[in-house]
Order: structure tokens, then C-alpha cells, then sequence
């Protein structure tokens, strides 16, 4: 790259996404302009990545494609299409070879997407085939699949969908990435490991049941696929299916007795079931397989923990935090063993790491502070709930304990005012609701106080 060169921001993403963008972008004017499943997937890829990721490069490529979607945008597909006819093969040998320079500067491997810059370059090289039979409105009647140009069968290129799928997942765009492999199922492919990356891909957007039924289908081509036996197991788990995930687990383990992610999602299947001692046993195995899982050993502390063995607990906290020192909840954990062992200074230095750790995570703020309060020490309480508010000032339980301890310390007008503050950030709390009509009636207000109880109970166990 010449010194003089304005750099280009960039992320280890860059090369999976721009590939999209392009190869996309290829696709959609070398099958049917109108086909809005592709425009819409143009559209977002070039917003997200050209007109942010590559800003201020000087590529032609680059500000073609950002203006190909804006005109789509626009509805405007004939526009959009003589915009993007000013490309030309050697624009994107130019777009190709900045991104190998920023790659070798990030140490990305481009292999992986050889075979979709090979397509794109063809696809333009290539003359647009017929489109198929419009309706009324211009789009496409029904999807034949990708057209065929020039030779090069993009129906059976299941290595580009794979590529596109991986860069879209790179950048959390899930929905995208499902496009990609049901493409890809499309041309005819039976890797299960397609079906077994749609169904984490529908799990990212909370659509568990049909991962389930990806992992199901995964199975039928390949009943011996432990990674798939697993993530069916972890999938009915999440949606309550507990006691029917377990023979899944197990089966997995049976023919990978040495994953230790399955003794962990076992585990925790049996620990939500009350069985915390046939999880720990599950741990235990785990950590025979792989002694430096932090999560096995921080999940074996709390399990110590609550069966009555904390010194054991904070050893096992310990190794945990050793291994992944960045871990919130472990040093949430351990604080909170450390305060029921009555070492509250310490229990308090757990709270902050884990608050430096995830600041916007509210539960060590809340635990730091009712400890403070518990302590006496009121100002300190107040100061760490005030900290907390200014980082999520719409969570109602630091509203309501910064109220508490206002209250510990006689000053009910100033905890009424503190709820009152709460409130307008959270008005359908009924906590808050509740605990601001106790204040009330302790200042003799009961008109006030019953109206608010009356509200709390309208509003029931709602807490945001």
C-alpha cells in the first residue's frame, strides 16, 4: 500500500462481508433485478459494509455498488441496473487485490472465498440471462432458483452460498446467513454439517423450534453426527423440553464420550432439573476431558456452593478465573460465596471486577450495593447505585434498593423521589409501585399510598 494512501478501516470481517456484497451483487442483476429476497440482502450487505467498512477508500467498485443500493433502495431497479453496467471485470481484479492487502495486513485467509470472487468476476463477464415470468407488480411469479449464465451454474455452487453464509454469520447478519444455506440446500448439497449450521443460525434469532427440525433432517443423512445430537439436545433445553434434550446429550456422548461442550450442556440440562449431583458428575467428566474449561469449573463452584461446600466453591471459582479472568459471572459468583463466608471486603473487590467486566450487566452493582447497605456504609451504597443508573437507568431494581437504602437512613421524602425518578423510567414496575406506596403511608399519606398499592397490584409481578 502506497505511504501516502488514506487507510481504509477494517475488521477481520472485511474480506467475508465485502465478498458478500459483490458476489451478491453479482447475483442479483445476473438472475432477475426485481427478485427481492436478493435486493433486500444487497442492500443491507452494501449499507453495512461498503458505507461504513471501506469509507473513504478510493475504489470505483466500491462507490458503484454504494450507488446500485441506494437506488434499489429507491426502488428504482432499471436505474440500478445501468448504474452497476459501469462495472467492468478489471474493477473488482482492483477491489480484489485492496482487499488481499488488508487481509495479509489482518492475517485473514482468503481461501476460503477464492471460489465466490471466482463467480463474481465470471458473472460479469458473463451476459444477464432471460429473466423469468413477472406478475403485475414486476417481481418474479415464483423462484426458479439462480439462473445459469454463461455456463457457470450458480444452483450448484454450493461452495459460494457456504462462503457467503460464513461472512454474513462473521457479522451477526443470521438471517442472512440462513438465505445462504437454504441456497445452498436448494442446489441439491447433503452435508449435514449445512443443517446443523442453519439450525445455530436460527437459534441466534430465537426460532429454536425450527433449529430442531434442521438438526432432525441433519440426522436423517447422518444418524452418527454427535455435534448435531448435541445441539438438538441444547435446543430442546432452551424451550423447556428438559427431560426429552437428555437422551440427546447422551446419545452424543456416546459417540464422542470425549466433548466436553456435552458433559457441560448435560449438566446444565440436569442442574435446571434439580438433579445438581448427577451434574456435577457431568462436570466432573468434562473436566476430565478438558481440565482448562472455565465454564465447567465456574458451573462445579456454584453446584459446591449450594450443596453446602463454599471452600470448595472458591477453588473451583478460582481455577475458573485463572483460566478466563474476563469472566463476569464468575467473579459475581465468587463474591457471592465470599459474603455468605462473611469476607465482605473481598466479596466487594469480586463485585467490581465483575462489574469492570460487564458494567451494563446490573447484577454485581445490585449485589455491591446491598452489601454496602447491609455494612452501614450508605454513601458508598448510594454513590454505587448512582453509577449503575447512569450506565441502564431503565433497570427498576437499582431504583428501588437506591430507595431502600435512602429509607434505612430516615430519608423517606428523598427515597419518594427516587421511586419517583425510577418510575418515569420504568412505569410499569409494580415493585416500584408497591415500595413507593409503603413510603408514602410510613409519611402519613395513605390517600397517595393506596392509590400506588392499587396501581401495583393492577400491574402484578411486572418488573420493567
Amino acid at each position: 500500500m502506497d505511504q501516502n494512501e488514506k487507510p481504509v478501516p477494517f475488521d477481520g470481517n472485511t474480506v467475508a462481508l465485502v465478498t458478500s456484497v459483490f458476489v451478491l451483487g453479482m447475483q442479483q442483476f445476473a438472475d432477475a433485478p426485481h427478485q427481492s429476497g436478493l435486493a433486500e440482502v444487497f442492500c443491507f450487505a452494501v449499507r453495512d459494509m461498503i458505507l461504513n467498512e471501506l469509507e473513504g477508500a478510493d475504489l470505483p467498485t466500491a462507490k458503484v455498488l454504494a450507488d446500485v443500493a441506494a437506488r434499489l433502495h429507491a426502488s428504482t431497479p432499471a436505474e440500478a441496473r445501468r448504474a452497476f453496467s459501469r462495472l467492468r471485470p478489471a474493477d473488482f481484479d482492483g477491489m480484489y487485490q485492496h482487499i488481499r492487502i488488508l487481509a495479509a495486513r489482518e492475517g485473514v485467509d482468503l481461501a476460503q472465498f477464492a471460489n465466490a470472487l471466482r463467480s463474481a468476476r465470471q458473472i460479469v463477464q458473463s451476459p444477464p440471462p432471460p429473466h423469468s415470468a413477472a406478475d403485475a407488480t414486476g417481481r418474479p411469479s415464483r423462484s426458479e432458483g439462480f439462473a445459469s449464465t454463461g455456463g457457470t451454474h450458480l444452483s450448484a455452487d454450493r461452495d459460494l452460498m457456504l462462503a457467503l453464509a460464513r461472512g454474513h454469520e462473521a457479522a451477526g447478519h443470521w438471517e442472512l446467513a440462513i438465505a445462504c444455506y437454504d441456497r445452498a440446500l436448494e442446489a441439491g448439497t447433503v452435508d449435514p454439517t449445512v443443517w446443523l449450521n442453519k439450525g445455530v443460525a436460527l437459534e441466534r434469532i430465537g426460532r429454536g423450534r425450527h433449529a430442531i427440525d434442521c438438526y432432525s433432517r441433519g440426522l436423517a443423512v447422518a444418524p452418527d453426527d454427535s455435534d448435531l445430537w448435541r445441539n438438538k439436545g441444547v435446543a430442546m433445553r432452551d424451550l423447556g423440553e428438559i427431560e426429552e434434550a437428555i437422551p440427546c446429550f447422551d446419545r452424543a456422548l456416546r459417540l464422542n464420550p470425549a466433548d466436553a461442550g456435552t458433559w457441560q450442556a448435560k449438566g446444565a440440562a440436569l442442574y435446571a432439573l434439580g438433579r445438581r449431583e448427577e451434574a456435577l458428575e457431568c462436570w466432573n467428566s468434562g473436566l476430565a476431558v478438558d481440565p482448562r474449561n472455565a465454564a465447567l469449573w465456574g458451573n462445579k463452584g456454584c453446584v459446591l456452593d449450594e450443596t453446602g461446600h463454599p471452600e470448595d466453591a472458591l477453588a473451583a471459582f478460582d481455577r475458573s478465573i485463572e483460566i478466563d479472568p474476563g469472566n463476569a459471572r464468575t467473579w459475581l459468583n465468587k463474591g457471592t460465596t465470599l459474603v455468605n463466608l462473611h469476607q465482605p471486603d473481598q466479596a466487594l473487590a469480586c463485585f467490581d471486577r465483575s462489574a469492570a467486566c460487564e458494567p451494563q450487566d446490573t447484577i454485581a452493582w445490585l449485589r455491591k450495593g446491598a452489601l454496602l447497605d447491609r455494612l452501614g456504609r450508605f454513601d458508598e451504597a448510594i454513590a454505587t447505585y448512582d453509577t449503575a443508573i447512569e450506565i441502564n437507568p431503565t433497570d427498576g431494581r437499582l431504583w428501588n434498593n437506591k430507595a431502600i437504602t435512602l429509607a434505612h437512613q430516615k430519608l423517606l421524602e428523598p427515597a419518594v423521589a427516587c421511586l419517583e425518578q425510577g418510575l418515569a423510567c420504568c412505569p410499569d414496575a409494580g415493585y416500584l409501585w408497591m415500595a413507593k406506596g409503603r413510603a408514602l403511608r410510613f409519611l402519613g399519606r395513605t390517600a397517595e399510598a393506596d392509590a400506588c398499592t392499587a396501581r401495583a397490584r393492577e400491574l402484578g409481578d411486572k418488573t420493567s
